[in-house]
């Protein structure tokens, strides 16, 4: 009887032996692949820490493409990048003025439009009074004329000035033999070394003489004029 229960009981510790060996090994791997190995949030098990490096490209990457998109607004828009200087200078939406060209000149012309000849009786019978008028839409900045004995001419040249559409004719009354009307340019920093060029319209008006009288010039606003006196006695003329 004894041996019977001796064999029952070693049969048992045979099957029974290995299988209690291999349950703590189950138990541990349970516990290594568990959800709570990490703790509750078990993501962190399969996530590396950032270097300074990686957080800094990341940082880049954002800002270039925040930029890029704010670039793509402003084109959609039609907005214009403009600098502090040039809203300083132009007053923000205003364009810049344009630059001068070549030979031209920024100041607002005058324009003559007509020369006038007028003759009146003076105060002997053989005495008159010539006048000559300059007739102009707005005013020139300035003028400057000259006798020219030699030449029997009496120049007169008005700066920033144009000439008009309709031509101007010529026309004569002794001692003027007619005139002549010239369109130029004058460089009013010639004479100055070291400047740069400042060109100005000009019109010149040449008078061809007979002789050169005296003459007092005269101006107002749109009209500049001069006269003189004139005899039709030719021993009064020498004189």
């Amino acid at each position: 009887m004894k041996a019977i229960i001796f064999r029952v009981w070693a049969c048992f510790l045979l099957v029974w032996f290995p299988v209690a060996m291999t349950m703590p090994l189950y138990a541990q791997v349970d516990d290594f692949t568990g959800d709570d190995f990490f703790g509750e949030d078990s993501s962190m098990a399969d996530t590396e820490p950032q270097s300074e490096w990686e957080k800094a490209v990341e940082i880049e990457s954002a800002n270039d493409a925040a930029g890029q998109e704010s670039t793509a607004e402003k084109e959609e828009g039609g907005e214009s990048e403009t600098t502090d200087a040039e809203t300083l200078l132009f007053g923000g939406d205003e364009p810049a003025p344009p630059a001068p060209k070549g030979g031209e000149s920024m100041v607002q012309n005058a324009v003559i439009e007509g020369v006038q000849i007028s003759s009146e009786q003076g105060a002997e019978p053989h005495e008159k009074i010539i006048t000559v008028y300059f007739i102009f839409r707005d005013e020139p900045t300035s003028y400057f004329y000259e006798a020219q004995h030699r030449g029997k001419k009496i120049v007169f040249e008005f700066n920033d000035t144009e000439m008009g559409i309709s031509p101007i004719p010529s026309a004569k009354e002794p001692p003027i033999q007619g005139f002549r009307i010239e369109q130029d340019k004058v460089d009013i920093n010639a004479q100055i070394r070291g400047l740069k060029p400042d060109w100005h319209d000009l019109v010149r008006v040449s008078f061809f003489m007979d002789e050169i009288p005296e003459i007092t010039v005269k101006q107002e606003y749109s009209i500049v004029s001069f006269s003189f006196k004139w005899s039709t006695d030719p021993d009064k003329v020498k004189a």
